[in-house]
């Protein structure tokens, strides 16, 4: 993720969902958590992205989807995130 490494806004929606959303969305919905979608939330997280701001959908926040999912093992890291801030 190089953009990142530009500074590149971490929070900027795609075409709808913003990239924390994303990732949590396809986890939730039998993706599941892998080594290497753990390492992308985590380097997200890591370059300031928000796991509570909202997209452009009803989904809601990275954290919402989490949470209405029941995945405790993404709810927790979303938490964490949102505690340090």
């Amino acid at each position: 993720m190089k953009f990142l490494d530009l500074h590149a806004d971490p929070d900027q929606p795609g075409s709808i969902f913003r990239p924390l959303t994303r990732l949590a969305f396809e986890i939730t919905k039998g993706g599941g958590m892998s080594a290497e979608r753990r390492a992308m939330i985590t380097l997200l997280l890591r370059h300031g992205a928000d796991p509570a701001l909202s997209d452009k959908t009803e989904n809601g926040s990275a954290i919402e989807v989490a949470r209405r999912s029941g995945n405790t093992e993404l709810l927790a890291l979303l938490t964490r995130a949102v505690q340090r801030r």
